[in-house]
């Protein structure tokens, strides 16, 4: 008949156990300590005991290998509300500008009066031209903001616009400006709370 051998862990712990049942239920706290008293042995054991030595690390290879990023704040657009109306498929959508959906409508036709029109150029009145209105311009009021090639986070990024920049406001539309900036020319769209109120 062979026996086993058991290991002077294993038997330790099993005495432990006979030791708690003896008990019975006051023992409890006993137990507990016992098994952590155990677990704590064995895991000394088992990382090495008294022979362990640290490996030595280079710290060359646990340095960040990238550059470290510049400490910009981007100031990002509240798309919350947008949400509702952006398209779920991740497409972009069409951006329409108000001209365009009423040069789209179709118009009514209208009954002409050939008759009542006048014969020669002399009786026409040019219309006085309508004054235009004075620009809207404002400064954009955070810190880097990204100018939009349309009005949505969806639209790619046309250029990042520190604060101060003076800007021509072109038209509003629904939460987004779609504006000019003077100092060079560059078109695109912004939210309109990310600039000052118009002067």
């Amino acid at each position: 008949m062979m026996t086993r051998r058991i290991s002077e862990p294993a038997l330790w712990y099993w005495r432990c156990l006979r030791i708690q049942r003896s008990l019975g239920g006051s023992g409890m706290k006993t137990y507990v300590w016992l098994s952590f008293a155990f677990m704590g042995w064995a895991y000394y054991e088992i990382s090495g005991g008294a022979d362990f030595q640290p490996q030595e690390r280079d710290a060359k290879a646990e340095a960040p290998t990238e550059e470290a990023e510049p400490s910009v704040i981007t100031t990002r657009a509240d798309t919350s509300a947008l949400s509702a109306i952006a398209p779920s498929d991740g497409d972009a959508a069409p951006s329409v500008t108000p001209a365009a959906y009423a040069a789209q409508q179709p118009q009514p036709a209208a009954a002409l009066d050939v008759a009542s029109w006048p014969q020669d150029n002399a009786d026409r009145q040019e219309p006085a031209p309508a004054p235009t209105p004075p620009p809207d311009l404002r400064t954009v009021a955070g810190s880097f903001v990204n100018m939009r090639l349309g009005p949505g986070t969806t639209h790619g990024v046309v250029a990042t616009l520190p604060r101060g920049t003076e800007v021509e406001v072109r038209e509003v539309l629904q939460g987004w400006a779609r504006l000019e900036v003077v100092q060079t020319g560059q078109r695109g769209w912004m939210a309109v709370r990310l600039l000052t109120d118009p002067s």
